[in-house]
């Protein structure tokens, strides 16, 4: 804000033509962060909102805030990628949920990144974190193998999950693309969301917010993501069919219709040291494009 009261964007590599008196900051979470510089001179408010600008919307990878870790995507982009969830005995299943080990093993076991709680967040970088994930799941009928290594899908991966199923039951494969919204009508109905939480004065939209919020679709997009999601669990958990989800490109809507079904189905995955696990394994190293999804480095106008 200026000495009017007005309002004007501060984007990277602008000039302040006036004195700032306040600076208003909004997040990517929707949180509103105001600074006022009553008490500071000219030049150090200034100061204070160049250098925020500046690294808003970085031009360098390194110059991005609490950017610590860098891992290898494992990805062919082009390939059809698939996702498969796999079902597993009812009765380890419920020993699984109730249990502190499952053979022998804890929930968290592992190398990898420390938690306040001292377990380590598996990475799922090696053969044997994956392997302790089988075990702590008590999916007996399973094993790591390298066939697929580096994401490279085989052929024949639906006949050996068949051969796989204690029951030798067909699998079930849910094509993402077709009965779940595309990640542009996500991306425009989560503009349309912020700017009605933040851009716009909730004084002069409180009369129709309700309707406006349902005009921006997001609702409807995550009512559509957990009805599907519920209805995967049913065919595992009732009907006891495994599950490949099937994608275009395989890092999008697989990656979080994978994470919703297995926060229903594993109460593990509803903990701080499981959840941070699921997205290491779920997202990370199925090689989801943060940098280009969140728009870092602002390399597109669009958000």
């Amino acid at each position: 804000n200026d000495t009017k009261r007005k309002q004007k964007v501060l984007g990277p590599n602008q000039k302040l033509k006036f004195n700032p008196t306040e600076l208003i900051i909004y997040c990517k979470d929707f949180r509103i962060v105001r600074f006022r510089f009553d008490e500071a001179g000219p030049e150090s408010a200034k100061k204070v909102c160049l250098a925020i600008a500046h690294y808003s919307q970085p031009t360098d990878l390194q110059l991005l805030f609490a950017f610590e870790y860098v891992g290898e995507i494992y990805h062919n982009p082009g390939e059809k990628c698939i996702c498969v969830l796999a079902v597993i005995e009812p009765q380890i299943c419920v020993q699984a949920k109730t249990a502190k080990k499952v053979n022998g093993v804890d929930p968290g076991g592992g190398g990898g990144i420390s938690s306040t709680s001292g377990q380590q967040t598996p990475l799922f970088e090696t053969y044997s974190d994956w392997d302790r994930e089988i075990k702590r799941t008590g999916a007996s009928e399973w094993r790591v193998c390298s066939v697929n290594e580096g994401y490279m899908i085989s052929t024949w991966i639906c006949n050996a999950i068949t051969r796989s199923h204690p029951l030798r039951s067909d699998v079930y494969k849910s094509d993402l693309d077709k009965c779940l919204p595309g990640i542009q009508e996500i991306q425009a109905a989560h503009i349309k969301l912020k700017q009605l939480c933040v851009n716009e004065p909730f004084e002069e939209t409180e009369e129709k917010w309700l309707s406006s919020l349902e005009n921006t679709r997001w609702l409807e997009y995550i009512r559509s993501f957990l009805k599907h999601s519920a209805e995967l669990v049913y065919m595992m958990e009732c009907k006891h069919v495994s599950v490949v989800l099937q994608e275009e490109e395989g890092r999008d809507l697989s990656c979080l219709a994978a994470s919703l079904i297995q926060v229903m189905l594993d109460p593990y995955f509803r903990t701080i040291i499981g959840f941070q696990s699921l997205i290491q394994k779920e997202w990370v190293m199925a090689g989801y494009q943060f940098l280009d999804r969140c728009n870092h480095l602002k390399r597109s106008d669009k958000e």
